[in-house]
């Protein structure tokens, strides 16, 4: 089966990561990046969650109560993409 493809620039993506403000110890605006996307009319947030290097996915420290929801809900690795060189895992969800 063919699957429609969505190809996003680099350059479209902002860094939401803490900042230095936000999180002296765990400053890392990388950490997660957004953009906006639109399926079918609908406009969707587009995250992307990088994740730490080891044998068990996960989510950067800071990031741990979005850890624990999105990875409750799957029982086995996720695809992954890569964006400037970094792993991250994608999570959409509608506007609000």
């Amino acid at each position: 089966m063919d699957y429609p493809t969505i190809t996003i620039p680099d350059e479209a993506w902002q860094e939401t990561g803490p900042t230095e403000d936000d999180a002296p110890d765990k400053h890392d605006p990388r950490s997660r990046l957004l953009t906006t996307i639109v399926i079918n009319g609908t406009l969707m947030h587009l995250e992307a969650y990088a994740l730490v290097d080891g044998d068990e996915q996960r989510f950067t420290s800071y990031f741990e109560e979005e850890d624990l929801a999105f990875f409750a809900l799957t029982d086995s690795a996720v695809e992954t993409t890569e964006i400037r060189g970094r792993t991250y895992a994608l999570v959409a969800t509608p506007h609000g």
